[in-house]
């Protein structure tokens, strides 16, 4: 069983309170906090039928944060990926595998897919943990998911955890970035 940091701790007490990223080096434990925050909303939102996305840019992540998160929590967790992932035609299957699980790890894109092909909705979400968030720019799928949250009514929205060992994609123009 792993303890929290002091910092951990910190930074999980502000995200139980407001939407947070949470830039940290890396081998620093962001994963960890999420599933601390992934435990302590599964208990505040039971039996609300709401599911918990873990979202990663890159197929590599799926298996490596999913088992972690499987590791650290009793809750169902549910991997999906382009190679494994239900066809989105599949109105049924994915049905049966979002209800299926308390949380969900997978791909930006197929979240995304997920949202437009309205298999699913954004208030049926309590939190969406964003892995790598300095994604979150031009036409990556993190900022497609954030154009679907600012179309859900404010008090529907879940809440945002972003985790990033990469805050700045250009140093030289930090505004910018």
């Amino acid at each position: 069983v792993l303890l929290p940091r002091r910092y951990q701790e910190e930074i999980f007490a502000r995200a139980q309170a407001s939407n947070v990223i949470a830039a940290l080096d890396t081998g620093s434990g962001k994963t960890y906090i999420s599933t601390l925050l992934i435990k302590w909303i599964s208990v505040r939102d039971a039996g609300l039928g709401k599911i918990m996305v873990f979202l990663v840019p890159k197929v590599a992540l799926v298996d490596q944060q999913g088992d972690f998160i499987a590791k650290q929590t009793t809750l169902r967790v549910s991997k999906c990926c382009g190679a494994t992932a239900i066809e989105m035609t599949d109105r049924v299957g994915w049905k049966k595998e979002i209800e299926g699980a308390d949380v969900l790890v997978m791909t930006a894109q197929i979240f995304l897919n997920i949202l437009t092909h309205s298999h699913w909705s954004l208030d049926r979400v309590s939190l969406m943990v964003f892995d790598e968030c300095h994604h979150t720019r031009k036409n990556h799928a993190y900022n497609g998911i954030m154009r679907e949250y600012f179309q859900t009514p404010v008090h529907s929205r879940p809440k945002i955890f972003g985790m990033t060992a990469s805050p700045i994609w250009n140093p030289k123009d930090a505004v910018e970035s």
